[in-house]
C-alpha cells in the first residue's frame, strides 16, 4: 500500500516503518537535529550549497544522533569534496538546479568513480523500471523516486514494478550498505546536548 505521508513528526514517522529521508535543505545544525526529533532516518546535505567544514560538521553531527547523511553532488568536482568530508552515501542529482533540466546519464557517468564501500544513489529522472535497471547496471545502489509515483494512476503498482526482484541484484562482495545505528541515548554527546539547548532557546 502507498500512503501520502503528512507533515510533522506524527504525519511522517507514524505513516511507515521504512527508513525516511528528510528531503530539505541542510544549511544549519538545526536542520540535522530537527529531522532526528521528527523521527527521520536520513538528511540531505548538498555539497554545492555548503563549504567543506560545514559538510564535515553536518556529517559528524548526523552520526552523533544516529542519522545517515545522503550527501548530494552534481559533478566530479563536488564528488571530490564529498568523499573527504566522510560521505558514505552519495546522491548524484541528475537535475540541474538552475535550469531544472535532467541529464539522465549523469549518475551512470559518476558511478564508476565512486569508491567501493560508498553507496551511489541516482537522484531525479527515474520514471520507471527501465531507468532503474540501467542505473543499477551502471553501478548505482539506490534510486529515490518521487514525481513519477505522484503522477502515476496506480502508485502501488508503480512501486511494485520498481521493487521487482530483477532490479535488486545482490551487492558485490566488497560492498555493503552502511547505516549508522541510532544510539540508545541520542543525546549522548555533550555537543549534541548543547546544540539541542540552543535550538530550543532559538
Amino acid at each position: 500500500m502507498v500512503r501520502r505521508i503528512g507533515h510533522g513528526p506524527a504525519g511522517g514517522r507514524s505513516a511507515t516503518s521504512l527508513p525516511a529521508l528528510r528531503k530539505d535543505f541542510t544549511v544549519d545544525d538545526r536542520d540535522v537535529l530537527d529531522p532526528r526529533i521528527m523521527g527521520a532516518d536520513c538528511v540531505l546535505p548538498m555539497v554545492g550549497a555548503r563549504n567543506d567544514d560545514e559538510l564535515t560538521r553536518f556529517g559528524a553531527l548526523a552520526r552523533d544522533v544516529g542519522l545517515d547523511a545522503l550527501v548530494e553532488v552534481h559533478d566530479e568536482a563536488e564528488l571530490e569534496r564529498a568523499l573527504p568530508a566522510g560521505a558514505d552515501l552519495v546522491g548524484v542529482n541528475q537535475r540541474d538546479l538552475v535550469t531544472f533540466e535532467v541529464d539522465r546519464a549523469r549518475a551512470g557517468r559518476l558511478a564508476p568513480v565512486i569508491p567501493a564501500g560508498v553507496v551511489s544513489v541516482a537522484e531525479a529522472g527515474i520514471e520507471g523500471p527501465a531507468e532503474a535497471t540501467c542505473l543499477a547496471e551502471a553501478g548505482c545502489g539506490a534510486v529515490p523516486v518521487g514525481e513519477s509515483l505522484v503522477l502515476s494512476a496506480d502508485a502501488a503498482a508503480a512501486v511494485q514494478a520498481l521493487a521487482a526482484d530483477h532490479l535488486a541484484p545482490p551487492p558485490a562482495p566488497d560492498c555493503q550498505v552502511v547505516t549508522h545505528p541510532r544510539p540508545a541515548d541520542p543525546l549522548a554527546s555533550e555537543r549534541v546536548r548543547e546544540d539541542l539547548r540552543d535550538h530550543q532557546r532559538g
